[in-house]
């Protein structure tokens, strides 16, 4: 194999497991406006990544009423992203803010 495909193959394979590695400090203000309501939880985790911390509220007999995403910069002065999402795993809400 010649080197030029091994580092074609290598980078082609570091771009499609990007999704999949995004972590909540790389959640910019860029990517939180892809999202949008109605999402489902797979678009929202294939576009910005696994959240940091997940909350799911119910009334503990019908199952899940609501879960929250939380994606939580790795800095101080960074912005908190909330994705909540309504009992079918769709998006219901957005926020962010400063901690």
């Amino acid at each position: 194999m010649s080197t030029l495909f091994l580092k074609q193959s290598a980078r082609t394979l570091l771009l499609a497991l990007m999704p999949l590695t995004a972590g909540a400090d790389s959640l910019d203000l860029r990517d939180y406006s892809l999202l949008d309501t109605g999402m489902s939880q797979a678009e929202v985790e294939y576009r910005v990544g696994p959240p940091d911390r997940e909350s799911v509220l119910g009334d503990g007999i019908h199952g899940p009423t609501r879960i929250i995403w939380y994606y939580i910069p790795a800095s101080a002065n960074g912005w908190i992203s909330e994705i909540i999402f309504d009992s079918h795993g769709r998006i219901r809400d957005l926020k962010r803010y400063k901690p």
